[in-house]
């Protein structure tokens, strides 16, 4: 497997656990990537989106409302959050109440009807769907299982 599902110990909290995703070799998690690479330009956007993710991790867990859902293939889980502007995303994978693993994102422009139409958006929805496709396998064989906190427990000898 060439990537980790590191958890987010500072938006994660009592309600939700907040995790995100890190290629092997890379020092960055997708969700610091989607950090460094948007905070200059849309600081606002990056904020409201972090201010979620905090508020859920500490205060609401996940509420369904706050992600556009089936951004990925029928199933994964693929989702994005939307910041309060609904032009700005964040791809997701979605499992209830307790937990989000973060991927990347940015930016959908009013001239684009989907995601697909920008390289930075598809790139990032690709991505997660990869994640997605790998974890729903180590799911559905017993070699992940979610606790009822939203902690993640990874069974395979190779991801340590």
């Amino acid at each position: 497997m060439d990537f980790r599902i590191e958890e987010d110990e500072t938006l994660s909290g009592n309600k939700a656990k907040i995790y995100s995703v890190r290629d092997e070799g890379d020092e960055l998690t997708y969700l610091e990537h989607f950090v460094e690479d948007n905070i200059n330009k849309y600081p606002n956007e990056v904020g409201n989106i972090l201010e979620k993710l905090n508020i859920m991790g500490h205060y609401t867990g996940c509420e369904s409302n706050l992600f556009k859902h089936n951004e990925g293939r029928a199933g994964d889980g693929v989702v994005c959050l939307k910041d309060d502007s609904k032009r700005f995303r964040l791809y997701c994978m979605y499992f209830g109440d307790k937990l989000v693993i973060c991927g990347s994102g940015g930016w959908k422009s009013p001239n684009i009807k989907a995601y697909q139409e920008d390289e930075i958006l598809n790139n990032a929805a690709e991505k997660m769907k990869n994640v997605a496709a790998v974890l729903n396998k180590f799911l559905q064989s017993g070699i992940m299982d979610i606790e009822s906190d939203g902690t993640i427990n990874i069974y395979a000898e190779d991801y340590e």
